[in-house]
């Protein structure tokens, strides 16, 4: 596993960056902070470019993840990549997805998620309808 321990690095700039937009849109990857987001992402093969890891956290309690695309950093980087008072000392950098398909944005669809009511389904494509 690879050690940095400055936050002048390269790499951890790059991460920072992370943190905006601008910084998201232009490297087509987002950053995650914690164990159970990381969990998350493992869990629903995320395309993991590499996790960050502090040099506090216990080994045993690290997610099985691929050693080679593991970084070790200083509690001070954690600190620096960190957007939470208190952080887990955990993080990962994952590939942007286009969650929907090109030739499906050309035609009007409706996305729902987790509706609670069935009923309330007819009602949102009849509005949708009516909407045009």
């Amino acid at each position: 596993m690879e050690l940095i321990l400055s936050t002048k690095n390269e790499r951890v700039k790059n991460w920072k960056k992370l943190h905006s937009k601008k910084g998201r849109q232009k490297a087509g990857t987002y950053l995650i902070e914690g164990f159970h987001l990381i969990e998350e992402a493992l869990k629903n093969h995320a395309d993991i470019l590499e996790m960050m890891i502090s040099e506090e956290i216990a080994f045993e309690d690290i997610p099985q993840f691929d050693e080679e695309k593991q970084v070790e950093i200083s509690t001070e980087i954690a600190k620096v990549l960190s957007e939470t008072e208190t952080s887990q000392g955990i993080f990962a950098v994952i590939q942007k997805t286009d969650l929907i398909e090109k030739p499906l944005l050309d035609k009007p669809f409706l996305l729902l998620d987790n509706v609670q009511d069935p009923g309330n389904v007819g009602t949102m494509v009849r509005t949708a309808d009516a909407a045009g």
